[in-house]
């Protein structure tokens, strides 16, 4: 009886550790690769802080928002992951109603992210951590204008 009930923890330790294993794969394939070969999705986005700003570059055309002009900030999550992308981070305008909808997986994104509290003081970044491992489609304000901003 011991003989079996250890076999079957081998069993499943392996089969927990293969399972891991893909999926430390495909983590490091979505955060590697839009480096070397532009992003999974064939955007090539990038995204950077400027001078009271932020520019989003897709495909040669580039986007501007101010930080002044953001009235929300979104944080959505789509069914479409592993390899394609399943997270963005959408700033929206007030009066204008623009948009800029940021995928996680734009060069940059993780410097945005690092400076974003500063930028729009009161932004929820534990929702943004928790929206990480979402697999199904949701769209969360992390900040609004007028309650912190």
């Amino acid at each position: 009886m011991t003989v079996v009930l250890l076999k079957y923890w081998v069993q499943e330790a392996l089969l927990l550790t293969i399972v891991a294993a893909m999926w430390l794969l495909v983590r490091t394939i979505r955060r590697e690769v839009p480096f070397l070969l532009g992003s999974i999705d064939g955007t090539g986005s990038a995204v950077e802080l400027v001078r009271g700003g932020v520019t989003l570059t897709t495909e040669g055309r580039e986007e501007v928002m101010l930080w002044k002009d953001v009235a929300v900030a979104r944080v959505v999550t789509t069914a479409d992951g592993p390899l394609a992308e399943d997270l963005f981070l959408e700033l929206g305008g007030g009066h204008r109603s623009s948009k800029m909808k940021i995928p996680s997986g734009a060069a940059g994104f993780d410097e945005l992210l690092q400076s974003i509290e500063r930028c729009l003081p009161g932004f929820d970044m534990e929702l943004v951590v928790s929206a990480i491992a979402r697999t199904e489609e949701s769209s969360e304000v992390v900040w609004e204008k007028g309650e912190s901003g």
